[in-house]
């Protein structure tokens, strides 16, 4: 039984065959510079997979997408860029969704930098699954708060960053720095909770009251555990 098909090599392009799909559309980069995108897409391709990955059971579609200067219809990049569209609903993505929707993990790779180094994303630890998924979207929230906090918030610029440039003084706040003042801004919006009112001493559990041990669940191994026989 034929399985892949024909070979299908990167460095050979006598074996790419026809796109399936191909477009060409003009955007602009972030700091406004006019480009030309041209996207070329290949159904179905499969890759050779083993027992412990079976990749041959997932098929996806090959995207060569490379970015040209509007004006002078240069290449900005040598090599053009390639992506794999993976999942069941992968054809539902658009030509022109495909290449934005990769350009958007720059930002996401930002965000978990950040998170785990200023919004203690990884030092929520709970046994309960629940309390973890509820973790994560406060990170969220307060990374939203922060850019939200931009405009308003003062710049608190460290001792060695009072020297800097004027172009990079004048810049929109970034997050790291909004929450250096992000405390300021907390204190004047207030909170409509009220103070908290001391109930005197609690009596605590009474005395031969049996506790309940918390469920062990069971280990979770990444392979299958070898099993040894005994005499």
């Amino acid at each position: 039984m034929i399985r892949y098909g024909e070979a299908f090599r990167l460095a050979a392009p006598e074996t790419w065959g026809s796109p399936s799909q191909s477009a060409e559309w003009s955007d602009q980069t972030a700091s406004g510079r006019a480009i030309r995108l041209t996207l070329e897409r290949r159904n179905a391709r499969l890759m050779r997979g083993h027992r412990d990955s079976p990749m041959q059971d997932h098929p996806f579609d090959g995207v060569r997408c490379r970015v040209f200067d509007a004006q002078t219809g240069r290449a900005l990049f040598k090599r053009p860029l390639r992506l794999s569209v993976m999942g069941q609903r992968r054809a539902e993505l658009s030509r022109q969704q495909i290449e934005p929707a990769y350009r958007q993990r720059f930002d996401r790779e930002h965000f978990f930098r950040f998170g785990t180094n200023h919004l203690l994303l990884d030092r929520f630890q709970t046994p309960d699954l629940t309390h973890e998924e509820h973790g994560w979207p406060r990170v969220c929230l307060a990374y939203v708060q922060l850019w939200l906090a931009a405009p308003p918030a003062g710049d608190r610029p460290r001792p060695w960053e009072r020297f800097l440039p004027k172009p990079l003084a004048d810049t929109p706040l970034s997050p790291a720095r909004a929450q250096r003042d992000f405390a300021r801004l907390i204190r004047q919006i207030g909170t409509p909770a009220r103070p908290p009112k001391r109930r005197g001493i609690s009596p605590a559990r009474i005395k031969g009251t049996p506790g309940q041990r918390r469920p062990r669940p069971p280990i979770v191994f990444k392979r299958q555990p070898r099993l040894t026989a005994t005499a």
